[in-house]
């Protein structure tokens, strides 16, 4: 015979993400690097780094992965972004990206003026 199937977790939890990551990750040292980034551009390292082959999934991903949330800089909380609003955001950094990385080449800092 068996028990009762009762559960006896409780409806909210007070955890902080910091303290769900293991101190030895090594993901940990690849967000020090990139804390100071774009969350948009860590969210794409997720991305490359871990194979997941589309924003929507990505999306997907962020809303249950603790650790993706953690990297990104998300709280447990925070809304995951719209997947067609995420692949504008990244489409628009990299024009950018471009634009002043193409201006450096020609001699202009990104403000367009020229470095003698």
């Amino acid at each position: 015979m068996r028990g009762s199937d009762e559960t006896n977790g409780s409806l909210f939890g007070y955890v902080d993400l910091e303290d769900r990551i293991p101190s030895g990750h090594p993901l940990r040292k690849i967000r020090l690097v990139v804390n100071d980034a774009l969350a948009s551009l860590r969210a794409s390292l997720i991305q490359l780094l871990f194979s997941v082959s589309s924003e929507r999934q990505l999306m997907g991903q962020m809303q249950y992965s603790l650790l993706f949330r953690w990297v990104v800089g998300f709280g447990i909380d925070d809304p995951v972004w719209v997947p067609t609003v995420f692949t504008k955001n990244c489409d628009r950094l990299l024009e950018h990206v471009c634009f002043t990385l193409k201006h450096i080449r020609h001699g202009k800092g990104s403000s367009g003026i020229r470095r003698d």
